[in-house]
């Protein structure tokens, strides 16, 4: 992947980050240095998608626990919950 970062820095700073799938812009934290700034920002972010991922799991098995319970006919008829 190739990779390329700009810092620009005036009211906010930003790491502009850009790579092979286009660009993408981070907001640093102030008192902090970029790279610390950054790597907050990927924790930050791999705990959001922890959750995501987590909610997903629960709604499949939540739809499996349907499906089971009531039977497959049930999604198809749209009947209420």
């Amino acid at each position: 992947m190739t990779l390329s970062v700009k810092l620009i820095i005036g009211a906010n700073a930003y790491a502009c980050v850009t790579h092979d799938a286009g660009q993408t812009d981070i907001r640093l934290s102030p008192g902090k240095s970029a790279v610390a700034s950054l790597r907050e920002y990927a924790t930050e972010c791999e705990a959001r998608a922890a959750r995501e991922k987590d909610k997903a799991e629960l709604a499949r098995r939540a739809a499996d626990h349907l499906e089971r319970d009531a039977g497959p006919g049930l999604a198809r008829r749209g009947a209420p919950v």
